[in-house]
C-alpha cells in the first residue's frame, strides 16, 4: 500500500496541507484495478471441433495386401458440452480411410481395361469425458468401431473378384491438443488421437478374421467453436 499512498499524497502536499499522525488519506481503488485475464474456456453453451489428418495404423493389419496401406488421411469430430471447472462431456468420432488400385477388369468394347479401387476404411465413435486447462485440453473415452476392407481374388482366366469385409465392435480412443483463439468464439486446434477398436471382419461368405484388431493415431488441425 505505500505506492498507493505516495500517489493520493502528492496532491495533498503540494496543496502546503498538514498531515498529522491521525489525518486519513482515501485511496483510489481505480489505481489499483487490475485488467481481468482472458477466459480461455467454453464461451458458449456447447463445443465443437472438425479437423482433418493424417493417420498411422499400429496394428497387424491382418487383411492389408500391402504394407503400404497403413497410412492416409483421417477426419475427426468432436461435439460435447461444457460441464464447468473445466470438465465436459461429448462425443467424438474418427474415419480412417485409404484407398489403392485393385486389378484392372478385362478390355471393354474400346479395348481399355476398366480400372478399380480397393478402400480400407476404419473408425471410432465414443462417448467422452474431457478436462480443459486454459488453451490445452485432454479426453478419453469409449464406444463403437467399425472397418471394412476390399479384399480381391483374382481366379486363373477370369476377371477379379472383389469382396468387401466388415465388422462392428467395441472402442475407444484417448486423445489432447491445443488451441489458439483467433476469435472470441472460434479458435483453431490442433490435436491427436489414439483409436482402437476390436471386431470380427466377415464378407458375404462368412468370418475371414475373428478377433481383428485396428489401432491407428492421428495428427490433425481443425477448427474449434467454443
Amino acid at each position: 500500500m505505500v505506492a498507493g499512498g505516495a500517489l493520493c499524497l502528492a496532491p495533498a502536499l503540494a496543496h502546503g496541507q498538514s498531515l498529522g499522525d491521525t489525518t486519513t488519506v482515501p485511496v483510489d481503488s481505480a489505481a489499483f484495478q487490475v485488467a481481468p485475464a482472458p477466459d480461455p474456456g467454453p464461451s458458449l453453451p456447447v463445443f465443437a471441433t472438425l479437423g482433418l489428418g493424417w493417420g498411422n495404423r499400429r496394428d497387424g493389419c491382418t487383411l492389408c495386401a500391402s504394407p503400404l496401406d497403413d497410412a492416409s488421411f483421417t477426419g475427426h469430430l468432436s461435439l460435447g458440452r461444457p460441464m464447468g471447472r473445466g470438465f465436459g462431456i461429448g462425443l467424438d468420432a474418427s474415419v480412417w480411410r485409404r484407398g489403392r488400385p485393385g486389378t484392372p477388369l478385362g478390355a471393354d468394347s474400346t479395348g481399355v481395361a476398366t480400372p478399380t479401387t480397393l478402400s480400407t476404411m476404419l473408425g471410432n465413435a465414443s462417448v467422452t469425458a474431457s478436462y480443459q486447462a486454459g488453451y490445452v485440453w485432454a479426453k478419453a473415452g469409449a464406444g463403437f468401431a467399425w472397418g471394412h476392407q476390399d479384399l480381391e481374388t483374382v481366379p486363373v482366366g477370369e476377371d477379379p473378384v472383389i469382396l468387401r469385409a466388415s465388422g462392428k465392435g467395441i472402442g475407444y480412443s484417448l486423445g489432447g491438443g491445443v488451441k489458439i483463439p483467433v476469435h472470441p468464439l472460434v479458435a483453431l486446434a490442433f490435436f491427436g488421437n489414439w483409436n482402437v477398436g476390436t471386431y470380427d471382419m466377415s464378407t458375404e461368405n462368412g468370418v475371414v478374421a475373428r478377433g481383428s484388431r485396428h489401432a491407428y493415431y492421428e495428427l490433425g488441425v481443425g477448427v474449434t467453436l467454443r
